[in-house]
C-alpha cells in the first residue's frame, strides 16, 4: 500500500472517530439539558403550590413578584393632585355659580354674580407626567352702589386666558413629591368700554411654578403645595379710546389639604392663604399704584364620586374672605361663596 493511500484512509477513519464522539457528546448534552428543565418545571410546580398555600401576609412582596409596589405611600392618588393614567385621554367639562358682595369704604356696597363654564383637557404622557389644556368663559354682573342710593351695573364677559398645566410626581419612600407649573397666555388685551364693560381676558402672559407633598395619615392623605407667580408680563389695557399698562400683582399661594376615600367617594377639604401684591398701572411712562394688594383665606370642600371607571362627577364648594390693607381701596373687605360640578370622562 502506497503512503499516500495509508495517510487518506488513516483521516477517514479519525474523521469518523471524531463524529462519533461528537454526536454522543451532543446527545449527552441535549439529555443533561432536557433534565434540568424537566427540573425547573417541578420546582416552579412546587413553588406555586406552597405558594398559594400561604396566608396573604406570608407571600412575598409585589416588587419580589415583579409588579410595581402599590403601598399607600407610592399610590399619589389625590383628587387634589390629580393626573391623567398614562397614555390617556380626560376630558372634564364643568360649570359653577359664584356671587359676592363687599361694603366700600365710602358707605356703600358692591355685589356681583356670575356663571363660569369651563373645559380641561388632559393627556398622560407617563405615570409620572402629564399636561392640562384649560379654557374657561364666564358672564360676569357686577353692581356698585353708593351711600346715596344710587347704582352702577357693569358686565364682564368673555374668555379668560387659556393656560397650560405641567404636572410631574415622583414617588418617594414615604409619600409622593409633587411639582410643576402653570403657563398662560392672553390672546387678546383687555378692554374697557366708556359704560364700564369689560372682558375676562386680562391682555399678559404669567408662569407659575409649584412644589407639594402628600403622604399617608390615619387612613387618608395629607399634602400641600405651595405656588408662586414667578413671572408675570404687563397687561396692555384699553379704556375708550386711551390705553395703559398694569403690571404687578404676583400672587403667593399656601394649600394644606386632607382626603380621605371610602369606596366611591372621596371626601377632601383645603385650606388656602394667599397674598397678592398690588397692581401698578402706567399710563404714558407715568406709573402709578392701584392700591389694591390683599390676602386672603379660602375653605374648599369637595367630594369626587366615581360612577365608573370612565366618568368622575366632582362637585366642590368655595368660600373666600379677602382683606384689602390699603385704605385708599374701594374695598377693606369682600367675600365670596362658589359653588360647581364637573364632570371628568376618561377615553
Amino acid at each position: 500500500m502506497s503512503f499516500d493511500a495509508f495517510l487518506c484512509r488513516t483521516s477517514l477513519v479519525l474523521l469518523f472517530a471524531v463524529g462519533s464522539v461528537a454526536q454522543q457528546a451532543s446527545a449527552s448534552q441535549t439529555t443533561r439539558e432536557s433534565a434540568r428543565e424537566s427540573a425547573r418545571e417541578s420546582s416552579k410546580r412546587d413553588y406555586r403550590k406552597q405558594y398559594q398555600a400561604l396566608p396573604s401576609k406570608g407571600r412575598a412582596p409585589a416588587m419580589a413578584r415583579g409588579h410595581e409596589p402599590s403601598t399607600e405611600a407610592n399610590k399619589g392618588s389625590t383628587e387634589f393632585f390629580h393626573q391623567a393614567p398614562s397614555a390617556r385621554i380626560e376630558v372634564t367639562p364643568g360649570i359653577s355659580y359664584f356671587s359676592g358682595s363687599g361694603p366700600t369704604r365710602s358707605g356703600g356696597k358692591a355685589s356681583w354674580s356670575g356663571l363660569p363654564l369651563q373645559v380641561k383637557l388632559e393627556y398622560g404622557f407617563s405615570p409620572l407626567f402629564s399636561v392640562a389644556l384649560n379654557l374657561k368663559f364666564a358672564s360676569i354682573a357686577y353692581e356698585t352702589c353708593a351711600a346715596s342710593g344710587s347704582c352702577q351695573n357693569v358686565k364682564v364677559s368673555g374668555f379668560f386666558d387659556p393656560n397650560v398645566d405641567l404636572k410631574f410626581r415622583v414617588p418617594l419612600e414615604i409619600g409622593v413629591l409633587r411639582y410643576g407649573g402653570n403657563i398662560a397666555y392672553a390672546v387678546e388685551k383687555r378692554r374697557t368700554e366708556i359704560s364700564g364693560d369689560y372682558n375676562n381676558a386680562t391682555g399678559g402672559s404669567s408662569m407659575t411654578p409649584y412644589i407639594g407633598y402628600e403622604m399617608p395619615l390615619s387612613g387618608g392623605r395629607l399634602g400641600v403645595k405651595l405656588s408662586y407667580d414667578l413671572y408675570m408680563g404687563d397687561s396692555p389695557r384699553e379704556y375708550g379710546t386711551s390705553s395703559f399698562t398694569v403690571s404687578g400683582g404676583k400672587a403667593l399661594i399656601l394649600t394644606p389639604f386632607y382626603e380621605l376615600a371610602s369606596g366611591a367617594f372621596t371626601y377632601g377639604g383645603a385650606l388656602s392663604y394667599k397674598n397678592v401684591a398690588e397692581h401698578i398701572n402706567t399710563t404714558n411712562g407715568q406709573a402709578a399704584s392701584n392700591n389694591d394688594a390683599y390676602t386672603a383665606i379660602e375653605l374648599q370642600a369637595y367630594m369626587p364620586i366615581r360612577s365608573s371607571p370612565s366618568l368622575t362627577y366632582l362637585p366642590i364648594a368655595r368660600y373666600t374672605m379677602s382683606t384689602y390693607s390699603s385704605p385708599s381701596y374701594t374695598y377693606s373687605s369682600v367675600s365670596e361663596f362658589q359653588l360647581g360640578c364637573d364632570f371628568r370622562i376618561l377615553f
